[in-house]
């Protein structure tokens, strides 16, 4: 870090992530606290505050390494963030289907498998707040 006290309710509000308790420490808090406060203060707070990539930037690359490590289970919140960077879920398709010759089919289809579910659930979501 760069020595200056981030502030992860204010680094992470560029992220649309609601972290009013810490997203790390409502997930993680009450079983591994350090990696709680690691995920707030460090990653969300630090890395993902950094100018040099936009976060529709990083959440492309984020999805593209989940994808391609079959990290299945991170998948679907980082997809709906993705979404929210600024990605469609067209361009998520086309990362999914590109990496399917880089990474395996089984990779891809999991992955779609994931946005999927991020779809039907958005779509839910904006039913629901009509």
């Amino acid at each position: 870090m760069t020595g200056s006290t981030v502030n992860p309710q204010q680094a992470a509000a560029s992220l649309k992530i609601d972290t009013s308790a810490g997203l790390g420490a409502r997930a993680f808090g009450d079983i591994a606290p350090r990696f709680a406060q690691l995920t707030d203060e460090l990653l969300f707070g630090d890395i993902w505050q950094r100018t040099a990539l936009t976060p529709r930037e990083r959440s492309l690359v984020t999805v593209a390494a989940l994808i391609a490590l079959t990290r299945v289970a991170q998948q679907p919140f980082h997809m709906s963030k993705a979404l929210e960077n600024g990605l469609t879920d067209q361009e998520l398709a086309e990362v999914i289907t590109h990496l399917a010759f880089y990474c395996g089919w089984p990779c891809a289809a999991s992955a779609l498998g994931s946005l999927q579910e991020v779809i039907a659930s958005s779509h839910c979501a904006t039913k629901r707040g009509a």
